[in-house]
């Protein structure tokens, strides 16, 4: 008997420390887009680390930004190298601007539960440059990586920063125009417009 409960309470060590090991392991590479805490992340707390470009990271709770830094090499005075100590909620945005790209790696987990989204090239939709197109008309409504085809413009929608897209976009060799921005949500009624450049929207699917 007493064996049977030692080795019981040896498989509850091993199996929280399991356990804790999964809880903490989540890092993922951000570049510039719309990320959305519970699908793209799980809830818990954060550090991140430049890893390429310059370009601002804004984290939005509840319509308050509670986090708005430039991140960039060190070489730049001006600008954050690594941040520490980032709590993220569920349904916080977090939003990666310019070319920047970050590692965003967990510290401590509340939960393990998100729904990860990948990218349905098979149902790409080419959109036209210097047009303003109704989503659930023109576009189904969705979300959707937006990528350059050709031209250097503005491609804008009314919704950012909360899920939406205002950005320079361009296939221009230059930091200020963007080739690509993710994870775009497109809600009916809205209208998308692009100013001096064809894009292709890509959908995203759960995964």
């Amino acid at each position: 008997m007493k064996k049977k409960v030692l080795l019981i309470l040896c498989l509850l060590v091993v199996l929280t420390a399991c356990s804790s090991k999964k809880m903490e392991g989540f890092s993922n590479d951000l570049k510039s887009g719309n990320y959305l805490v519970g699908r793209d992340m799980p809830e818990g707390e954060y550090s991140a680390k430049w890893i390429n470009g310059t370009g601002k990271l804004r984290i939005i709770a509840n319509d308050e930004n509670l986090v708005d830094d430039i991140f960039g090499p060190e070489h730049q005075k001006t600008a954050i190298h690594e941040m520490d100590n980032i709590v993220l909620d569920a349904d916080t945005r977090v939003l990666v601007m310019g070319d920047l790209e970050l590692e965003l790696t967990s510290t401590s987990l509340k939960s393990e539960e998100y729904s990860p989204v990948k990218t349905d090239d098979a149902n790409a939709i080419e959109l036209e440059a210097d047009k303003e197109f109704v989503i659930g008309s023109d576009i189904p409504e969705g979300l959707y990586t937006i990528q350059v085809i050709e031209g250097n413009g503005y491609v804008s929608s009314p919704n950012f920063p909360d899920g939406g897209i205002s950005q320079t976009m361009g296939d221009k060799d230059n930091n200020l125009y963007l080739l690509e921005y993710r994870n775009v949500e497109l809600i009916e009624g809205a209208n998308l417009t692009t100013s001096g450049v064809s894009v292709k929207l890509i959908p995203m699917v759960g995964i």
